[in-house]
């Protein structure tokens, strides 16, 4: 598993571009990376319910209530990128129209979530997971490629570089999805309206 410095050297090489050592050094590569990785990193890991990120959390409810609607708020955690699971409840998915409901299960609302259902409320999220360590290989090399389109035109002015780093991007980000989703025991879903008219 790649460090941080690996992969944004591996981004460099992708542009044909000097390696850095360290990226609190003066070089525009190293100014560059400082302030695209993380942005670049977290815009990925929200991007996919990712196997090496995903982490749980029991929350206690806020002492004020939601002003209307529901009797309960939960703070989201300050390294959530994307919620996968509430409750019982898949992200995403409802039952309220099968139930002839207004309200869902629950709504996010800034970094709260607003719902009636008890504490502790139980949650799985993509954390932004900082560890570069633990990522998954392909996920190494689709945030390499990531960065390397994004800092295309700022190190190379090569549209041409650009293109062919996107095109590397699409193809690796497609793999590693793929084996994120392989690798995952079967959950099953909570039925949506459509089927739930049919039983």
């Amino acid at each position: 598993m790649l460090s941080k410095i690996a992969i944004c050297n591996a981004a460099l090489a992708k542009l044909g571009e000097r390696f850095i050592i360290d990226l609190e050094d003066e070089s525009k590569q190293a100014r560059a990376l400082n302030e695209a990785f993380p942005r670049i990193r977290d815009s990925m890991l929200r991007s996919n319910r990712w196997s090496f990120a995903m982490t749980r959390a029991s929350l206690s409810a806020l002492n004020a209530a939601p002003v209307f609607e529901y009797p309960l708020q939960y703070q989201i955690p300050t390294d959530c990128l994307r919620l996968d699971y509430i409750g019982d409840f898949f992200v995403g998915l409802t039952l309220g129209d099968y139930r002839n409901q207004s309200a869902s299960e629950y709504k996010i609302e800034g970094r709260k979530i607003l719902t009636d259902l008890k504490a502790p409320l139980h949650i799985r999220y993509v954390r932004q997971e900082e560890d570069t360590t633990i990522y998954d290989p392909l996920f190494d090399e689709a945030l390499s490629c990531k960065l390397a389109v994004e800092l295309a035109n700022t190190l190379t002015q090569s549209d041409n570089l650009k293109n062919l780093a996107m095109q590397e991007f699409k193809a690796v980000m497609m793999s590693a999805i793929r084996m994120n989703a392989i690798e995952k025991a079967p959950e099953p879903l909570a039925s949506e309206t459509w089927e739930m008219a049919r039983i």
